[in-house]
């Protein structure tokens, strides 16, 4: 006690001073809003950047990047549409554009699909699916998206040209199209990263990745169901649609697709080439492979089991991923499509077949299944999007968003049946469909307005289970 110095003596012998609790209270909340003022300063008004999609870190600029990266990390801190776009492969440019994700998703476009390829954006920010990459055909649609901001992987060899009109493929390039997908698979797989392909007209109504619909957790090979190359489907029942499929980065996909590119190079086909391969791996016989004979809107999934060097394949049902939306009820409409990939002449006649790739047809069948946003313009008139899609990056974003935010699309509804006048209006119209491949400038047709009353509103998307029930 003795051994107290009179200063240690004052400071405990002084009241506790009080704290003014006002005062703090009130510099806390003016260095809060000094803060918020630098910030909306620097960005402009907040926005839900949480809801960003991958497709927007190219959009947003560097500036965060390069502020984050901080001295010494030169590389990461450029633009990440720069870095997508030095990308001298595929596997490079997936490396940059599904940075950090388990799953890149990978799609491939021309000009001609331009309408459709927005549209696909739409519903890809809608159901928040990261990793996202476009593959450009042609220069026109690579030189357009990047007005935009949103980088596009342009092979040295892209399969462009041929078609009637601009950015249409013919015959040869889309046999080359097909093999280079194989290619371009072994790569991105051999690198490490798991890959879906996806068809820009197959609309996602959720993240079918993170609800483990296309993921390791399902199969090694994950693929929607189709009815080609026919002597597969002849015995099996179904077959494997390349249109959305997921391919799991391990040796025994790598080593089927090595047999898959084989096969597809003699048939200039990527989908016979997969099938191929799996067919003469596995077996002919479905009971032995799948413990049955499938059907094409079967509504099981298949499964063939991994048996020593071949992969797990999973077919999902067709009520998850649908090729043939005709076949589709109500309730499927309501509780199981994840993925709608309907058939651009569903329900029409044979006949017509040999124009299932023409902008109107394509249009036509997502609009009549309510998978199409007017947002986005239209195939037909490739102008029609001027005054609909802004072309600066900033403003593409927020369009991007508030589009996916807004747009009454993905609420699915079966239609029914069509109409007797439209049914009629079609037979009218068959010839003028048999010429569109060569004169796609005609305008809609009267199918167009037909449909169009069969849409719907205000839907939202639902959720589905890796292996839904039957």
């Amino acid at each position: 006690m003795g051994s107290e110095t009179p200063i240690s003596r004052s400071r405990r012998t002084q009241p506790p001073r009080r704290v003014n609790h006002r005062g703090v209270l009130l510099l806390a909340l003016l260095t809060v809003g000094f803060i918020t003022l630098l910030q909306f300063v620097e960005e402009g008004p907040s926005q839900d950047r949480s809801s960003s999609s991958s497709v927007f870190k190219f959009l947003e600029g560097a500036k965060k990047a390069a502020a984050a990266a901080g001295v010494g990390s030169a590389g990461k801190s450029r633009p990440l549409l720069e870095r997508a776009e030095e990308a001298r492969n595929i596997s490079s440019f997936v490396s940059v554009i599904a940075e950090g994700e388990p799953v890149a998703v990978l799609t491939y476009v021309s000009y001609s699909y331009k309408a459709t390829l927005l549209n696909w954006m739409v519903a890809m920010e809608r159901a928040k699916v990261p990793g996202v990459g476009v593959v450009c055909l042609d220069q026109d649609l690579r030189a357009y998206l990047r007005e935009r901001g949103i980088p596009c992987y342009m092979p040295a060899q892209a399969p462009s040209g041929g078609g009637s009109k601009k950015g249409q493929l013919n015959v040869k390039a889309i046999s080359k199209l097909w093999i280079m997908r194989l290619v371009h698979l072994l790569d991105v797989l051999r690198s490490g990263k798991s890959v879906v392909l996806s068809d820009s007209d197959a609309i996602w109504a959720e993240n079918a990745i993170a609800s483990g619909i296309l993921h390791e957790r399902s199969g090694d090979i994950v693929a929607s169901r189709g009815q080609y190359p026919w002597d597969v489907a002849e015995n099996w029942g179904a077959t494997l649609c390349m249109g959305v499929v997921y391919f799991r980065a391990v040796p025994s996909v790598v080593s089927m697709l090595e047999n898959a590119l084989e096969e597809a190079v003699q048939a200039n086909d990527d989908q016979i080439g997969l099938n191929n391969a799996l067919y003469n791996s596995f077996g002919h016989d479905p009971v032995r492979v799948f413990g049955r004979r499938l059907e094409i809107t079967d509504r099981y999934p298949a499964i063939a089991p991994s048996t020593g060097t071949l992969p797990r394949l999973v077919i999902l049902p067709h009520k998850v991923v649908p090729r043939f939306c005709a076949e589709l009820s109500p309730a499927d409409w309501a509780s199981h499509v994840a993925i709608a990939h309907c058939h651009a002449l569903d329900g029409q006649k044979a006949k017509n077949f040999k124009n299932w790739g023409n902008a109107k047809n394509r249009n036509n069948i997502m609009i009549k299944y309510n998978l199409w946003c007017d947002a986005v313009g239209s195939d037909k008139d490739k102008d029609k999007d001027k005054d609909l899609v802004p072309s600066t990056p900033k403003e593409f974003n927020s369009w991007l968003q508030d589009t996916a935010r807004d747009c009454g699309f993905l609420s699915f509804r079966d239609p029914g049946p069509p109409s007797g006048a439209a049914d009629r209006d079609r037979d009218k119209n068959e010839a003028a469909d048999d010429e569109e491949e060569t004169a796609e400038g005609a305008g809609e047709g009267s199918d167009a307005a037909a449909l169009g009353n069969l849409r719907t509103e205000n839907g939202k998307p639902r959720n589905a289970q890796a292996v839904p029930d039957p």
